[in-house]
Order: structure tokens, then C-alpha cells, then sequence
């Protein structure tokens, strides 16, 4: 008989089978620590390509599960015929891009996550397509969410170009309609959804009095206000409320990630758009504590400067202003962004929390 340990919670057993060509999956259980065996989220893959999956519920076995499957009572009968499994092809279990342990895997199989990206904020090379890509190139299927849709198809080519599944969405997300439309289709093409990136977001910069010669020259109108509220707050509302119905409707686990910015904490000539990034700040742990009960977690992420299309368009007097006051004297990369909304998805107890990254900026 295979060594093994069994860990029971309720009516669900995993096993971790001591053998390099063997990795026993069930649901909600914490692995047994064993030799050669490499955990992603609630999935594990050996090295040479064997994978079987065991529950007592069927359920728990749906969505991207590979190689043999065995429902019921696990005893030594069941463990040995388990270890003469024969291996998984490799394609079937890497993926177009031959990924093994990069894979990003939330609760059952591959994750499937929407992506907001942003554009009319920052560009087509900025956060939102950054993101979309970074998650794709870890195995993870894409909707891109944008308004533009010539800069959607090119995100799609990328994320495709990258290794996996990538689909395109325009959507007004200050449009309660457009946005529950939307994530319909999302779970309809792709059968379940994992997780979103709640990254909607434009400026209209302003300062709320301006000023000159001792009288008010300009005001910030109240159309630039509500136009920044509408889509960084109410668009994040209505996309985080939206996955959350259809995942907890689908019997979905993952995450929702809030992209904040910096200027939560008040910076200048942004009282839309601080107001806004306090605003998805604040719902991080709102939401984190009404959601666990389904398994949702909630995280957000707090980007400084970060070099964009826009900022590469600066003059380089402006750019070395202001890195200057940066303590690491240089902006951020998308990508590195990118990987920190990648630990969130792949971190299963990060839930109602910020992660700045910024430099170690403060305004």
C-alpha cells in the first residue's frame, strides 16, 4: 500500500500520497506536508505528469481537474489502484504555454478572472493590460473589461501571445445595466469566474478653488467630480457587486481585487479622484468580511507612480521631479503591480487588506 495521509474535515477527505507520480486532491482540507509535492492554491502537480483527484463529493472535483478520478471511501484498495494511474498527457495539464507550477489556481482548476483595464486612465500599455498579462502568462483565462475596443483586441492578441484564454468585454461600468449584462456573458463563455480586477478608473484633475491675484479664478465643476466618482467608485461598486453575485450564484471561491492609488491618502488637485480611491479603499474590508462565507476574499492594491504611456510622454524635467521625491528615486513597473495582484490570487489568507506599492512614497 502507498504511504499516505488522510485529513478529514466533514465529509471531505484529501490524501497526499507520498509518491512522485502521485498527488490525491479534495476540497477545503490542507495538505499533509510530503516529499515532492508542489502546491498551487488547492491544487497540487507532481513533477512527471501524474495527477489524480479524490473527494467524497463529486462536486468538488468539477472544473480542470486532470487525470483519474475516484469518488467515495478512500482505503488501501483505492490508494493502490490510484498509484497505477497512468500519467497525463503533458498538454492536458500544462496548457498551450507549458506552464506546470506557475499556474495561478483558485479552489478548482485554472482560474478564470476579469480584468478592468483601465485605459481611458493611463493607456494601452498601462496597469489594466499589465495585469491582464501577467495573469494570463500564470495560466490564468482573461475577460478584458474596457470601453475602447480597438485597445481591448490588442490586449487579447497579448494575453493570447502570452499562453492562454482571453476574451474582450466593452462595457461602461458607471452603467448598472451594461456592467450586470456584462458579467453574465463572462460566466456564460467561460463557465465560472475566479476572481476580478476592480481597476476602472479616469482623472479629471483640478484643484477645488483656484485662486489668482486675490479672487476665485476657477472651480472644480461638479461634472468633473461626479464623472470621477461614477466610474472609479460607483463602476468599482457595480463590477465587484456584480462578481460577487455570479460567483457566489456559481459556487465560485477567489478573490476581488480593489486597485486603489497613493492619492487615497489626499493629494493635491485630486479631490474626484482621492474621494474615489479612499471610497475603493474602504470597501477592501467591507467587503472581505461579508464575503468569507462564500469563500470570496477581497484585497486591495495601493500602485505610487508607475511608469505608463502617459508619464514616457513627460518631459524629462517633469519625470526627474518627480522620481525625486521617491525614496527608491525611480517609478514603479506595471509588471510589478501585476505581481502583486498575482499574490493575492494565489495567497488564499490575504483577504481585507491594502498593499501599497509605492516605493516607499508618501504624499
Amino acid at each position: 500500500m502507498c504511504p499516505a495521509a488522510v485529513l478529514e474535515q466533514g465529509n471531505v477527505v484529501r490524501i497526499a500520497a507520498k509518491l512522485r507520480q502521485l498527488v490525491i486532491i479534495g476540497k477545503n482540507v490542507t495538505f499533509a506536508d510530503r516529499p515532492g509535492v508542489q502546491r498551487n492554491g488547492d491544487f497540487a502537480d507532481v513533477a512527471d505528469g501524474r495527477v489524480a483527484a479524490v473527494d467524497e463529493d463529486p462536486g468538488a472535483l468539477k472544473g480542470g481537474v486532470v487525470g483519474l478520478s475516484h469518488v467515495g471511501a478512500i482505503g488501501p484498495d483505492q490508494i493502490d489502484m490510484l498509484a497505477r494511474a497512468q500519467p497525463v498527457a503533458a498538454q492536458d495539464r500544462r496548457g498551450a504555454a507549458g506552464r506546470t507550477g506557475d499556474d495561478i489556481r483558485l479552489r478548482h482548476g485554472r482560474a478564470q478572472i476579469a480584468c478592468h483595464l483601465g485605459i481611458g486612465k493611463v493607456g494601452g500599455q498601462g496597469l489594466g493590460r499589465a495585469m491582464g498579462e501577467y495573469l494570463a502568462a500564470k495560466g490564468a483565462k482573461v475577460a478584458l473589461i474596457d470601453l475602447m475596443p480597438e485597445k481591448l483586441d490588442e490586449a487579447v492578441a497579448a494575453c493570447k501571445a502570452a499562453g492562454s484564454e482571453a476574451r474582450s468585454y466593452v462595457c461602461n461600468v458607471a452603467k448598472e445595466e451594461d456592467v450586470e449584462q456584462t458579467f453574465e456573458a463572462i460566466v456564460k463563455d467561460f463557465g465560472h469566474l475566479n476572481g476580478l480586477v476592480n481597476n476602472a478608473g479616469i482623472l479629471r484633475d483640478g484643484l477645488m478653488v483656484k485662486v489668482k491675484d486675490g479672487e476665485v479664478e476657477r472651480r472644480m465643476e461638479l461634472s468633473q467630480w461626479q464623472a470621477v466618482i461614477d466610474v472609479n467608485l460607483t463602476g468599482v461598486f457595480l463590477c465587484g457587486r456584480e462578481a460577487a453575485t455570479q460567483m457566489i450564484k456559481n459556487g465560485d471561491q477567489g478573490a476581488i481585487i480593489n486597485i486603489a492609488s497613493i492619492s487615497r491618502a489626499g493629494n493635491m488637485g485630486q479631490s474626484n479622484y482621492s474621494a474615489a480611491k479612499a471610497g475603493v479603499s474602504a470597501l477592501v474590508p467591507v467587503w472581505a468580511k461579508e464575503l468569507a462565507r462564500y469563500g470570496i476574499r477581497c484585497a486591495g492594491i495601493a500602485p505610487g507612480f508607475i511608469e505608463t504611456e502617459m508619464t514616457a510622454s513627460m518631459k524629462p524635467e517633469a519625470l526627474e521631479k518627480m522620481t525625486a521625491g521617491i525614496p527608491l528615486k525611480r517609478m514603479g513597473k506595471p509588471e510589478e503591480i501585476a505581481s502583486a495582484a498575482a499574490f493575492i490570487f494565489e495567497n488564499d489568507y490575504v483577504s481585507g487588506r491594502m498593499i501599497e506599492v509605492d516605493g516607499a512614497l508618501r504624499l
